[in-house]
Order: C-alpha cells, then structure tokens, then sequence
C-alpha cells in the first residue's frame, strides 16, 4: 500500500538546484551591471576633470586679452603648471610619474599677414600699428611696425592714422595725420581705412608691407585642450577686442 503522505524529494531537489542557479545567474548579472556602472562613473569623472582642465585654460586666456590693447600669438602647455601644483592620486616615488596622465594647452591666434573684408558704405577697418610679445604667460614688450600696411587699390579708401596724446592740462586729444608722416615708436596709434563712398561697398584687402609686421584686425582665435587620463575636452573661443573710446567716434572719416 502506497504512503500519501511521503514527499517526493527528486522534486525538491532539482526546485533547489534550480533556485541556486537562478541566485548565480543574478549574481553575475549584478556584477555585470555594478562592472558598467563604476566603468561609467570613472569615465564621466575622467571627462568633467578634462573639461574642468580645458576650462581653467580659457580662463587663463581671458586674463590675458583683458590686458592686451593689440594682437598676439601664444602658444602654451600646461604640464608643468599641473605637475607643480597638482598631486598624484597614489603615493609614487620622486622620480616616477602619475598613473593618470592630466594636462591641458592653449593656442591663441590674432596677428595675421593678410587680411580680407568687405567695407560697407561709411565702415572702416582700424589696425593698430603695434603687437604685443608674450613670455612666461603675461604680455612681455610691444613692437610697432616699421611701415604701414599694403593696401590694394588704395584710392578708393581714405587713409588716417590717428592718436591719442595727453596735454599739459592732462587732458587727452586726439590727433589724426595722413600715414606719409608715420615713423615708428608710438604704441598708441591706430590705422584707420575707411570707405567714404555713400552708395557702394567696397572690397579691402590689406599685407603686411615688410612681411614681418603682422596685422591685428580685433579679432582673436583660441583653441584650449583638457586631458585627463584617456578623456580629450577640446573647445573653440572667438573674442572680438573693443576699440579705445577715442576711435569709437567717426570724427576721422571727415
């Protein structure tokens, strides 16, 4: 006679193994999943320290057009900066280097040697007749041009330089003269070509007369690149330097 009451144990063995498999294969898929998510949070750390470094660079680099009053060129890399001011995340020895590679550059472009634009009606492009020299990240001298820039078809602009000079009284005044009486030394005066035709634009193209005496026609070009382990944060900067308040008048297209 057959026991109803006995329980079969061939069932709630392969129920046991069964459950074991399934807390295994939870247990890979966890780890899976927790292997992703820190490879992930290392990645987006590494990426916001490198944006943080690309950072840091253009801010350097608006500190220093902040006190230019012309054009330069820079080029920097900050690695040493890094290195004397940042420590390593684990202990190393003197000689040896991080295991995480940071670093970040800077390139800055304002002079060129050629310049092309087109003059509406009453515009004018002003250049100054001076660049900045750049040493030890700060604006190290000024250098002024020899002669005046090549201008095509010169005849149909009208040409000024004009300056401004502090009088007996400490006042300023400002003086416009004709570019056949420009001689090098002043670092405060200002190219200025103008379109005077009331009804038609005009095409201006401007070199360098000497070919080494670039130009600065306001406008600066900066490329800052951050690094932080394998994350590269490159970013791109145009800045458009303000004229001196003695030039924003149109007293010299008269």
């Amino acid at each position: 006679m057959i026991d109803r009451h006995l329980k079969p144990r061939g069932n709630i063995l392969i129920f046991t193994i069964f459950i074991l498999f399934a807390s295994a294969l939870l247990g890979i898929l966890v780890s899976i999943m927790m292997r992703d998510f820190l490879k992930y949070s290392n990645e987006n750390a590494h990426y916001h320290q490198a944006n943080a470094l690309a950072k840091s660079a253009s801010e350097l680099w608006f500190m220093l057009i902040g006190e230019s009053r012309a054009g330069f060129d820079f080029k920097w890399n900050g690695d040493g900066l890094i290195k004397a001011n940042f420590s390593c995340p684990v202990e190393k020895n003197e000689k040896e280097e991080c295991w995480l590679p940071r670093s970040f550059s800077l390139k800055i472009k304002g002079l060129k040697n050629q310049i092309s634009t087109f003059l509406k009606p009453g515009q004018s492009l002003t250049l100054p007749t001076f660049w900045h020299t750049v040493g030890d990240f700060r604006l190290a001298g000024i250098q002024g041009r020899s002669h005046i820039p090549t201008v095509d078809n010169p005849s149909d602009f009208k040409h000024s330089i004009v300056e401004e000079n502090v009088q007996e009284n400490n006042n300023w005044e400002t003086s416009i003269t004709k570019p056949g009486n420009y001689q090098q030394g002043a670092d405060n005066r200002y190219y200025v070509v103008s379109n005077l035709d009331s009804k038609n634009g005009k095409q201006l193209n401007v070199s360098s007369s000497d070919g080494s005496s670039p130009l600065f026609d306001g406008t600066f070009n900066m490329t800052v690149e951050g690094k932080y382990g394998d994350k590269v944060v490159s970013k791109e900067y145009q800045l458009n330097q303000a004229l001196p308040d003695f030039l924003q008048s149109d007293n010299y297209l008269e």
